[in-house]
């Protein structure tokens, strides 16, 4: 076995060099001394509260049930979350139009999710906000 056997492995949070491993091996996440500990910790705390960004496509309904498996595993609450985009194009009877029917799938999608967590006896809180959707879920 040669050094062109190894390849180098960094932590997958913070990128600190850890150690060298055999080109045939294989790790998964792998995490420094100092991430390991940071993790642990936030597993014993708990997570409080799980943010999980709803519409009505089969990708939220995913992460949806993802979220419904860690907050039963971790004993924490969701929270659901629609965005209704803002409409900055003026003020007319057809954007009113527009936003009321926005509002209508957004509540529809909230209340939809909130039965699908309550049926799985999740706590579930629920919120609508509008506004870009990358800066509101952040």
């Amino acid at each position: 076995m040669n050094i062109y056997d190894k390849e180098q492995i960094d932590c997958s949070n913070c990128g600190k060099f850890i150690g060298e491993l055999d080109v045939d091996s294989s790790m998964i996440f792998t995490l420094c001394a100092k991430c390991k500990k940071k993790e642990k910790r936030t597993i014993r705390n708990g997570i409080s509260s799980i943010l999980v960004p709803v519409d009505l496509t089969k990708k939220s309904t995913r992460a949806l049930d993802t979220a419904i498996y860690l907050a039963k595993h971790l004993g924490s609450s969701v929270t659901v979350m629609q965005v209704i985009p803002e409409l900055n194009f003026g003020r007319s009877l057809l954007l009113k139009d527009i936003f009321k029917e926005l509002q209508d799938t957004a509540e529809s999608s909230i209340n939809y999710a909130k039965a699908y967590c309550d049926n799985k006896n999740i706590k579930t809180k629920q919120i609508i906000v509008k506004g870009d959707e990358a800066e509101e879920i952040i």
